[in-house]
């Protein structure tokens, strides 16, 4: 697969292109899960992904448009968060099914790392599968959490093996925060601004997302 030509800036800051045309691409994390059963169902595989400096692998089915999010600045997205088994991605929480995106001040420390990270360079619409190493994983006090118990126990226990999750995330919207006190920095060294070093790829075309079950409302 040919990378897009947005990708040299992307290496130029730590990126490594991963040519989804070669299943050994997504084998390092995921044993046996190929493409197909990492992508959104209902949508073609992208020709690029990548993995981050930090270890995080994101693959992008829409783009979206608009400036990415600034830390400080309140954003909604939409998540499915996924355990991996041997040869299938099983759910354990979805913000779908309860038709409410969830709302968070960016950088303000209470997201799940690696989820901040990949968030921090999407575009308002922007569609993108990431999968999670353990060390930007769920830790204490870090959301977002399923409202049920059983979900809880399947995510932590994952969390426990230290297995990778995997993520489909939707951003929804950006907004400033108008009782902002200017506490925030992109340039303040913070764990997030020093894994936000991903810049987004340009993908070829913009396939559609039925896996994130937006079309039928969940």
């Amino acid at each position: 697969a040919q990378m897009v030509a947005s990708s040299s800036s992307a290496l130029a800051r730590g990126t490594v292109a991963l040519s989804l045309s070669r299943r050994a691409a997504l084998l390092p994390l995921l044993a046996a899960a190929g493409p197909s059963a990492l992508r959104p169902a209902g949508a073609s595989a992208p020709q690029v992904g990548y993995k981050t400096a930090s270890g995080l692998r994101y693959f992008d089915f829409a783009e979206g448009s608009g400036a990415p999010p600034r830390f400080g600045q309140l954003i909604r997205f939409h998540y499915v968060g996924y355990t991996a088994t041997d040869d299938s991605l099983e759910p354990f929480d979805s913000s779908y099914e309860r038709r409410t995106p969830y709302f968070t001040k960016h950088g303000n420390g209470f997201t799940v790392q690696g989820l901040e990270e990949a968030l921090h360079t999407m575009r308002p619409g922007g569609r993108r599968r990431v999968i999670l190493p353990p060390k930007l994983s769920y830790t204490a006090n870090k959301g977002p959490l399923p409202p049920g118990g059983a979900a809880r126990d399947t995510l932590f226990s994952a969390v426990g093996r230290k297995e990778p999750l995997i993520f489909d995330l939707q951003l929804v919207s950006v907004a400033d925060d108008r009782l902002d006190r200017g506490d925030y920095d992109e340039d303040d060294g913070s764990d997030v601004a020093d894994l936000a070093a991903a810049q987004s790829p340009s993908p070829d075309g913009t396939p559609s997302l039925s896996g994130f079950q937006a079309a039928n409302g969940r």
